[in-house]
């Protein structure tokens, strides 16, 4: 059985769709993609690759909160991007909060 939820503080998400998932006793939880949009749904960082993957984080660490959940629980990250140029699209292993036992990542490149 699963417990769908959508914690306060963070954008709202559109359709019939859930921010984040508990799936078990285990206590794994699943986030819908997060984007670099704050609480009211407004675009963070517009044209900024930083500035969008800092909020990006920030979304991703407050939806885990609601849950008693931290960025060092992480275990995998997909970071899609637009392009691979202009821009660090790398995620820092501070960023995420375990520097020495980082999650696995993918960056794949997404045409806009």
């Amino acid at each position: 059985m699963i417990h769908s939820f959508d914690p306060p503080g963070v954008w709202k998400p559109f359709g019939a769709f859930a921010l984040g998932v508990i799936q078990g006793e285990g206590q794994v939880v699943s986030l819908k993609g997060q984007v670099a949009l704050d609480e009211h749904g407004a675009m963070v960082g517009a044209g900024d690759m930083r500035a969008q993957v800092r909020r990006t984080l920030e979304n991703i660490r407050s939806v885990l909160a609601s849950v008693g959940g931290r960025m060092e629980d992480v275990f995998s990250l997909v970071h899609y991007v637009t392009t691979l140029t202009g821009g660090d699209s790398r995620i820092s292993r501070s960023s995420i909060g375990s520097p020495g036992s980082p999650p696995t990542a993918t960056t794949p490149r997404r045409d806009a």
